[in-house]
């Protein structure tokens, strides 16, 4: 292959345009500088300078106008990033590159930051790094452009205009314009719906390349020079993929930050050109999709439910990750958010070096300390739930320590990332084994969020699972971002009550995450950063020595594993527990009677749970099935499809979650035997 042949274009002193044959060509390395020279294509509204340095065959004056056109371009960017490596490297993990490509980014790597500015009135020589780079670059002739060794380009030439080589800088000028016009190419072509990597190198190539190409190239004033076709992909990409309150599908939070990171380069550079590719509304819409994204954010700068460590690819290196902190530190000040919001104070705060021999500050909620203690109170929302996206975010708010969960539904099984005190816990897929006398279920199938609820105490999720012919499977999210707990509750229910039903599920724990088993009970420590976090398994027998059907385990490859069984239906409710008052505090746990018109209900129809850590008491009640009669389950007679509430001193419970039954018409339950 070899670079895409371009229309050659001569310009008269006169200025006017005179078009030659159209021939292929070989190598850019091979071609003279003079013929690569004329080939640029250029409009006749360019500067005089320009046009007559072409006319004349003079690199070096050609150098000299195109820097004076895009001086103020460059000075705007090299004031703000000139310490900082090239943002395109921001994504070279995140495409299939060339051969080509991964040697430009192998050299660029060690070579993107500028030199500081000298106080000297005058520098003698030239900056040689860049030159030779691209100059090896452009002795590989094989096969098309690719999207992100243009992108390279185009920064290198943005940052080094001045510094390169007069006929260095020709040769990667006119490359440029045949990347504008082969990418334009691309414009029509129907966008991919397969994955959502092949949509993000699809923006990249209609929208970034297109947009950056024709900001850089605009003193040519040639035909790849019009940026509005890659505005209006870039804008199109925003709209399509988020909501009218910034929030993306959950399928696409793992692809977050480079979707995320192709937006903000584009805003960069039209802010430096003083062109701006968003409309008010599409403003907005980026404003909201950066606050939505710093909800994701922990102190280690990566993004809850993105890897933190790129795969391994199939031939060459993993280059160096950029942390998520850096993308929205940046992508905050380019969507216009205030200096002063709760946004940009996290973020600043993560970002935050650490200095030398200074010792370094806690971790800290909004609060100023976990659970409590005097500080700003958290302006904005922290929680958020969407139906359209199938993600829900639980936020205990916006300090750097605060603890999160994040649900996605977007998949057959639901992803699930939990970070206690700015530490991630368990993130991964909650995958499930379900058999049914011993033959093996597919619980595979959609989601949908059946409930939604938050106040200052709680936060909780109901997710349903809505192939329920077979099996009628539930899953129950609840964060306590006061009290320090949070309770993951999973339920299957399955037409015949004398069915045995059994059930192994997995929650994935973070790689950094270290266990060790109570020696009395069935509880698991999980030791994570500077916390402790209890797990308690309230469908097992506290003591150790009873016997239990069913299991809890820390498994190395699987991370925590839930085993039980039952008759009709399993119910299984885990509690994880990180208050640090309540760490050396004994713990113990039942599992409750739950009694309807004078009898105990069968696995079935309801479950409910009661656990204690020192006099921190709580209880859990699930119906499985439609009572015909208020049931009764430690005092409390409910008709309530769930109820979580504290049990006070005097066994009075006290509720914080209540879920109204879903009517009977419409639940398509199956009715217990007598």
């Amino acid at each position: 292959g070899e670079f895409p042949p371009s229309l050659t274009l001569r310009v008269s002193t006169s200025g006017v345009i005179q078009q030659a044959v159209s021939s292929p060509e070989t190598s850019m390395s091979v071609t003279s500088t003079s013929d690569v020279f004329h080939s640029l294509e250029i409009g006749a509204r360019a500067s005089a300078g320009l046009r007559r340095a072409i006319s004349e065959g003079n690199p070096a004056a050609f150098q000299a106008a195109f820097a004076r056109a895009i001086a103020e371009p460059q000075r705007r960017f090299l004031r703000r990033y000139r310490r900082m490596p090239l943002l395109v490297l921001w994504s070279v993990n995140d495409l299939e590159l060339s051969s080509r490509e991964r040697e430009l980014a192998a050299s660029l790597a060690g070579a993107s930051e500028r030199p500081p500015r000298k106080k000297a009135k005058r520098q003698t020589g030239r900056d040689s790094r860049f030159s030779e780079i691209l100059n090896s670059w452009l002795a590989d002739p094989t096969g098309p452009l690719g999207v992100w060794e243009s992108l390279a380009v185009a920064e290198i030439v943005l940052r080094e205009t001045d510094r390169l080589e007069p006929d260095v800088l020709v040769r990667v000028l006119s490359t440029l314009q045949k990347a504008g016009k082969q990418f334009a190419g691309h414009q029509v072509a129907t966008e991919p719906e397969s994955t959502w990597d092949e949509s993000i190198r699809y923006l990249m190539e209609t929208g970034e390349t297109r947009w950056c190409i024709a900001l850089l190239l605009s003193p040519l004033r040639s035909s790849v020079t019009d940026p509005q076709p890659g505005s209006e992909s870039l804008r199109k990409s925003l709209t399509d993929c988020s909501d009218d309150q910034g929030t993306v599908p959950g399928s696409l939070i793992s692809q977050f930050l480079p979707w995320l990171a192709s937006l903000t380069r584009s805003a960069v550079w039209g802010h430096i050109f003083r062109r701006t590719v968003w409309h008010k509304e599409t403003a907005q819409r980026f404003r909201d999709v950066v606050e939505r994204a710093t909800l994701l954010l922990l102190p280690d700068g990566h993004l809850l439910g993105t890897s933190a460590e790129p795969d391994a690819p199939d031939v060459g290196e993993i280059f160096p990750t950029t942390h998520a902190s850096t993308i929205l530190r940046i992508a905050a000040r380019r969507a216009g958010l205030s200096s002063d919001s709760a946004t940009r104070r996290l973020i600043r705060r993560i970002c935050r070096k650490p200095v030398p021999g200074k010792r370094q500050a806690p971790l800290r909620t909004a609060s100023g300390k976990p659970g409590r203690g005097r500080g700003k109170k958290t302006t904005g929302r922290t929680c958020l739930q969407s139906d359209r996206n199938n993600v829900a975010v639980m936020r205990s708010g916006m300090g750097s320590g605060d603890d999160l969960l994040l649900a996605e539904w977007d998949s057959t099984e639901p992803f699930l990332g939990l970070a206690v005190g700015g530490h991630s816990l368990i993130d991964g897929s909650w995958h499930a084994e379900l058999r049914i006398n011993d033959s093996i279920a597919d619980p595979a199938t959609t989601w949908e969020c059946t409930c939604w609820f938050q106040d200052e105490e709680v936060t909780f999720a109901e997710l349903e699972a809505e192939e329920k012919s077979v099996v009628r499977r539930t899953r129950q999210l609840l964060l306590a971002p006061q009290d320090l707990f949070a309770v993951l509750v999973e339920s299957f229910v399955v037409a015949d009550p004398t069915a045995e039903v059994r059930v192994h599920s997995w929650l994935p724990l973070a790689s950094s995450v270290e266990s060790d088993s109570h020696v009395q009970t069935r509880e698991q420590q999980l030791f994570v950063g500077h916390q402790t976090v209890r797990a308690l398994p309230l469908w097992l027998e506290d003591d150790r020595i009873s016997h239990a059907i069913g299991g809890f385990r820390v498994d190395g490859d699987h991370g925590l594993l839930q085993e039980a069984a039952g008759r009709g239906g399993v119910t299984t409710a885990l509690v994880l527990d990180w208050h640090p008052g309540r760490t050396l505090l004994p713990a113990d746990w039942n599992r409750l009677t739950v009694a309807e018109s004078r009898r105990n209900v069968c696995d079935q129809e309801a479950a409910a749970f009661r656990w204690r850590i020192g006099q921190h008491q709580m209880m859990i009640y699930r119906s499985l099935t439609a009572p015909q009669i208020t049931r009764s389950v430690m005092g409390l007679h409910t008709n309530d499809e769930t109820v979580v509430g504290r049990v006070t001193r005097s066994g009075i419970v006290s509720s914080l979650v209540s879920v109204d039954p879903t009517p009977v018409d419409s639940t398509k339950s199956w009715a217990a035997s007598p």
